[in-house]
């Protein structure tokens, strides 16, 4: 029994330690850079059918760059925890559709006409679980994994358009393009250009020798807000826009609120102009905006890493 009971109290001397020990082992401070193309989930731009889901309704000629800057810590062999600062831009654009007949969906996306673009600069946390186990800066053995992730995050948005000889950019959101703000439309306030984000995707990395890692990841970012492209709800009635604007502001908004007119010119034979005609559709509220990040590469540059400390005894 006295046996036993040694045995006992030397292991719970050494579990502790070993314990320490394998933290140690696991953990590593990293700081690096991302790089890749962005991809935009809303009412414009997009695949040509509609409703498609993530990447299969990606819009190629559309992707935009992102880069950005990240700091991970590796809290053991499977978590990490990791901060990410990004800017990206994002745009859709509706001539791009291909309609397949005349009155189908996609032959209304393309006579709405609308187009967007805008930077993104969003700041994230995330959790990463890694899929095997991973040492951070171990060339020969737990030297790569795959993993996912999953966090929040806040961004902030501007989306604009171009004027209609296309020379210039305009700021989208002051103008209240739905009627937001104006007393006729209350229930459509003015949006926040600051939204929550949660980004979730998989990635894989490797080490490519005791001080550097480089990876690859995509990351979806799901929103709480329908208008990162500014269309949402219906068209307004321009007589609203008149009636609660100056001359000026009125016929500025009225003119980015709609560019329907432009199509119909291009088809004078085909003159459905009152598609666009107050409160018909003109976006999809049901459905919140979305952005990925795709392609992402991910290098960085190991800081500190833990060492193992083996259990000393005195005598």
């Amino acid at each position: 029994m006295l046996r036993k009971l040694m045995i006992v109290a030397v292991i719970a001397l050494i579990l502790p330690r070993f314990s320490n020990a394998q933290k140690l082992a696991s953990s590593g401070r990293e700081f690096g850079i991302t790089l890749g193309a962005t991809s935009f989930y809303g009412d414009l731009g997009g695949a040509n059918k509609i409703g498609r889901p993530l990447f299969w309704d990606l819009e190629l000629s559309m992707t935009k760059p992102v880069v950005g800057a990240m700091y991970r810590v590796n809290m053991t062999k499977y978590v990490g925890l990791r901060a990410d600062l990004a800017w990206a831009m994002l745009s859709g654009d509706d001539k791009l559709i291909q309609p397949r007949c005349t009155y189908c969906d996609e032959w209304y996306r393309k006579y709405r006409n609308l187009h967007f673009r805008t930077s993104i600069i969003e700041l994230s946390g995330r959790v990463e679980v890694n899929l095997m186990r991973y040492q951070i800066g171990d060339r020969f053995r737990d030297n790569f994994t795959p993993y996912l992730f999953a966090g929040v995050g806040l961004f902030w948005f501007d989306p604009k358009a171009r004027n209609r000889t296309g020379n210039y950019w305009v700021r989208l959101r002051p103008l209240g393009t739905e009627g937001q703000g104006l007393p006729q439309y209350p229930d459509r306030k003015k949006y926040s250009p600051v939204q929550i984000c949660l980004p979730t995707g998989v990635g894989f990395k490797f080490n490519v020798n005791s001080r550097w890692t480089i990876g690859f990841e995509y990351g979806h970012r799901f929103t709480f807000t329908d208008y990162i492209d500014d269309v949402s709800k219906t068209y307004v009635d321009p007589d609203i826009f008149r009636a609660s604007l100056s001359p000026g502001q009125a016929a500025t908004t009225i003119d980015f609120a709609n560019r329907s007119d432009i199509i119909n010119a291009l088809d004078p034979l085909n003159d459905t102009s009152y598609i666009t005609a107050k409160n018909q559709q003109r976006g999809d509220p049901t459905d919140f905006d979305s952005y990925a990040f795709s392609g992402v590469v991910t290098i960085t540059y190991t800081l500190k890493t833990g060492k193992i400390i083996c259990p000393t005894f005195s005598r």
